[in-house]
């Protein structure tokens, strides 16, 4: 009789987990993200033009060192070999007309098909999450297209759950004031752990949940390479390991510029040319990405909540990067 109610009251409390999970409730002072049922962030979209840099903030107390999420799924489109002239842009002086002809040399791809119907799929799940974790919600949709214009709409924003599991990260919930650490596993007793948000691989095909865990990885990047927005969005593929034992270590010993000084300017992409240093991802990534962006968006803003409280804003100058996209090309020419 004693044993029969041990068994009851376990399976009580796990569907307790899995209904607070589902309805972004509290349980113990665990904050549980919005409809926690299958969100797995699309890490995948791309950009115009070839860029990339960042570096990490630490971690308060959880230290991630192994992780490596969304694998490119495909390249659509080479930006590598594009030839432009100022015949063909006016880089100082254009307008709408401009911008279109640049995303049409550079197979720009916001009203590409599947665009559209990402879009009208998943916006307003994709604003909400993306508030929740402060990022910017026109970079969260050009990932989750990059990653899942494939059709793997199981996981949208292709979290690779292998690669994360049983190492828990922490991240800062915007919307319910907190951090909270998130523990990706298949491990029973951990699962029902009110020490972490727990998540296992059924969750992941919840598209709110997937969304919502897509997003705090995407954070737990760009906290990574100090909110360098292209440097953060090309760790989402390679994963921090990989840019800064690779990438960033190439391009110290090439350039004589070091990590820090790189991540301290959102348009320093010193590192672009050295991605190939790391032998798995998507070496173009963030340019992949922002070709699902809107070319007529200004910036792209994410959100840091620093150490002493206050929350701080940082901007990529999204116009600025298409009006000196040739001196870009010029400058960073790929050597791989």
């Amino acid at each position: 009789m004693k044993r029969k109610f041990k068994l009851v009251r376990k399976k009580i409390k796990s569907e307790l987990i899995k209904f607070e999970k589902e309805n972004d409730v509290e349980l113990k002072g665990t904050v549980i993200a919005t409809s926690l049922g299958v969100i797995t962030i699309i890490a995948s979209t791309a950009f115009i033009i070839h860029i990339n840099a960042a570096r990490p903030v630490e971690n308060p107390t959880i230290d991630i060192t192994a992780n490596q999420p969304a694998v490119e799924q495909g390249i659509a489109h080479d930006t590598n070999n594009i030839e432009l002239d100022s015949n063909t842009i006016d880089f100082e002086n254009y307008d709408s007309n401009t911008l279109n002809v640049f995303c049409e040399n550079l197979g720009c791809l916001y009203d590409d098909a599947d665009a559209v119907n990402y879009r009208t799929k998943y916006q307003d799940l994709v604003n909400t999450k993306a508030a929740k974790w402060g990022l910017d919600p026109n970079l969260v949709m050009a990932i989750l297209t990059q990653e899942s214009r494939q059709g793997n709409v199981t996981n949208l924003m292709q979290i690779e759950f292998d690669a994360w599991a049983n190492e828990p990260f922490r991240v800062y919930d915007f919307e319910n004031d907190k951090y909270v650490d998130i523990l990706l596993t298949e491990d029973s007793d951990l699962y029902n752990s009110d020490k972490y948000l727990t998540i296992n691989k059924k969750d992941l095909e919840n598209a709110s949940t997937n969304i919502s865990i897509g997003c705090a990885m995407l954070q737990s990047s760009l906290s990574r390479m100090n909110y360098h927005i292209a440097a953060g969005c090309q760790t989402y593929n390679f994963g921090p390991s990989g840019m800064n034992r690779d990438v960033f270590t190439e391009t110290e010993n090439r350039t004589f510029k070091t990590q820090e000084s790189i991540l301290a300017d959102q348009n320093d992409f010193a590192f672009i040319n050295y991605t190939y240093a790391y032998k798995a991802g998507d070496k173009d990534y963030f340019f992949h990405v922002v070709r699902f962006l809107d070319p007529n968006l200004e910036s792209i803003v994410v959100q840091e909540k620093k150490a002493d409280g206050t929350i701080e804003q940082h901007s990529f100058d999204y116009q600025e990067l298409i009006k000196e996209y040739q001196d870009y090309k010029d400058k960073y020419i790929r050597i791989y």
